[in-house]
Order: C-alpha cells, then structure tokens, then sequence
C-alpha cells in the first residue's frame, strides 16, 4: 500500500465524522480519531501499525472519496477493519468505494504477508454485512456484547475478597489453552480463525487468549486450563475476557463474581464482556451479575490467502455455530471435584 500524502489525509479528516467505526473495543481502551491514528502510522517510533487506504474517483463530473483503516494485531499476520468511510446512510453509491477499498486493502494487506482480515458488523446492519460479503468476507460466527455499569460511588458492588480460583497465566499454560480453544470452539470458527503452523507443527490460531501479561488468569486444575480471564483496563471504559469450559457452565456465576474483584482498584468506568454465540452457558451468570446485552455483532473474516481444507470435512454452514460443541465429560467432572475442595468457594 502506497504512503499516504497530504492529499489524502485532508481525505482522511473531512470524512473521519461521516464512517463506521468497526473497532468497539479499541473506542473503549484506547480512544483515537482516524486522522490521529493515520498520523501516528507515518512515525517509525509508533507502536501500532495501522493500514489506511484512501480512494478518490471523479465520477459524471461528481468527486467522491473515501476511507477504511485497519490495524496489524501484535505478531501476528493479522489486519482488523476498525473504520470505514462514509457511510452507506450519508453518501449514495458509497457501496461502490466500500468494495473497491477492501479489495485494495486485501491486495495491499497480502503483500505484506497478512493472511486473514477480520471485521465485526452489528446485526441490525444488514446493509453494511452484505456490502462486506460482496467484497469476499465470509461469515463464520456472531457474538454478543454485554455491559455492565458499576454502582455510584458509596454504593456496595458486591465483589469482596480476593480470587481464589482465578491464577496468573504462566508461559507453560500455552498448551492448556491451546486445547481448551480447540475443545470449545466450533471447527468452522477454527478454520477461520487458523493461519498455519508453527516450527513445532502445531496449529496456531488467533483466538482469544495471548502470551502471559499483567491482567490474564488461568483456570488451572491437575495440568489441566478450564478457564481464561483476561481484564483490560481502558480509557472510557474496561474490558472482560471471559472463556469457561462447558463441563463447568454451574460454577459460572461464581467464577464471574471473583472476575469482577479484580475492577475494584481500577477507575469506575463501564466493563464490557463479548461472549461467543456458542458460549450462550455464560449468559445466564453475566445477566444475574448485573451485565446486561448491549447489541448482537456478526464476525467476518476474509482470506488474502487460499485455505486449506480437509476433503473429507464437511463444510458447516455459518448459523451452526450457535451449537454446543461436543465436550469431554471427564474434564467437567474432574474441575467439579476440585471446585468443591478449593477452601473460599462461594457456591
């Protein structure tokens, strides 16, 4: 993708008011305008790298333009669609720049080695996913966003004590993650979200958990992980990452109640919690915790490369995701023995 000039990011200003914003998690803990993020590109010191791609076409004597910015995830050969502009309600024919600036953002985005390009779209905009299946993405899940607004201040939020269950994630639990992913998550959520292998041939994905940091916690029991907790502070608000094995939906409401323990030394600012559509065991504890169901977003991905399938697999269709994937009963029954012994339990 070419540098960006002076030209386009005059673009990149006059239409940063009139998009989408695709990214909710980066407008909660890390707030920035599309210009400000279109600037900080161009610095080699910055930390992120973001992908803006501007397009502008004279059209029977009309001038149009428009925008869509992506960010590289970490070590990974990864984008994510975090904006686009303008949006198909303010601007007619906008479908066609839409189209035609992903399908640059792909070609770009591939010779620089990404492999997979995600985005999120609420359901209630089916304009926009259609628009975005027109340009080659696939629709291989949905989830839905859940927030939770903490009591005034003076006000008990009921989250005292300290985690008994919840320990801090080691580098050797990497494995143990691996396999919970691979146990809970629907093969064709695996298949999008897999992007080869590693030195070791084993599978790597990018899912929900990463490498050891401050605010990841583990569920771990016998050298087994039944469960992942990620907390991340952020500017407008802070965000839960929360990942339970099926075996143990019971002690949901319990496992959430030490998760929220550790908000109490963060600012008061609203927690918000994605969950998976078929993690919906996790619902019911979220909802009697005070979390409440904000929207439904559909996840898109598409591939800069072909993948690779299993002739023998059968493809699934998208709407099975939503179910319940077979689970081992042993695991479930050897983290309830050890849930009843763990001195602190609040069941």
């Amino acid at each position: 993708m070419r540098r960006l000039t002076g030209h386009d990011l005059w673009t990149v200003y006059r239409l940063q008011r009139r998009g989408v914003r695709l990214d909710l998690k980066g407008s909660v803990i890390r707030p920035a305008a599309p210009l400000a993020l279109a600037f900080a590109s161009l610095l080699p010191v910055w930390g992120q790298r973001v992908e803006t791609v501007v397009l502008r076409r004279k059209e029977r004597g009309k001038r149009e333009a428009g925008f869509v910015q992506a960010r590289w995830r970490t070590g990974q050969p990864v984008l994510d669609v975090t904006f686009i502009a303008p949006s198909l309600d303010v601007q007619h024919g906008a479908a066609w720049l839409w189209q035609s600036m992903l399908q640059e953002l792909v070609r770009g985005g591939g010779e620089q080695g990404a492999q997979r390009i995600f985005t999120h779209l609420p359901e209630s905009r089916p304009a926009e996913v259609e628009v975005m299946r027109q340009a080659g993405f696939a629709l291989y899940g949905q989830d839905r966003l859940y927030r939770f607004t903490p009591p005034a201040a003076g006000e008990s939020s009921g989250s005292k004590g300290m985690p008994v269950h919840w320990q801090a994630q080691r580098p050797e639990d990497e494995w143990g993650l691996q396999k919970l992913y691979t146990e809970i998550t629907p093969a064709v959520v695996q298949q999008a979200e897999n992007w080869g292998q590693v030195g070791n041939g084993s599978t790597t994905h990018v899912g929900w958990w990463g490498g050891p940091r401050r605010g990841s916690y583990v569920l771990r029991a016998e050298d087994e992980i039944y469960g992942y907790l990620r907390i991340t502070p952020g500017e407008r608000g802070h965000w839960l990452k929360l990942v339970l094995h099926p075996e143990i939906s019971q002690d949901g409401e319990t496992l959430l109640k030490e998760a929220m323990i550790f908000f109490t030394n963060l600012p008061r600012r609203p927690i918000f919690c994605d969950v998976r559509g078929y993690e919906g065991y996790l619902t019911d504890g979220l909802e009697r915790c005070g979390f409440r169901r904000v929207m439904t977003r559909l996840l898109l991905v598409r591939h800069t490369t072909v993948p690779i399938r299993e002739p023998a697999r059968r493809l699934i269709p998208a709407f099975e995701v939503e179910t319940a994937p077979t689970v081992s009963t042993s695991r479930g029954e050897a983290f309830g023995h050890w849930f009843e012994e763990t001195p602190g339990c609040l069941r």
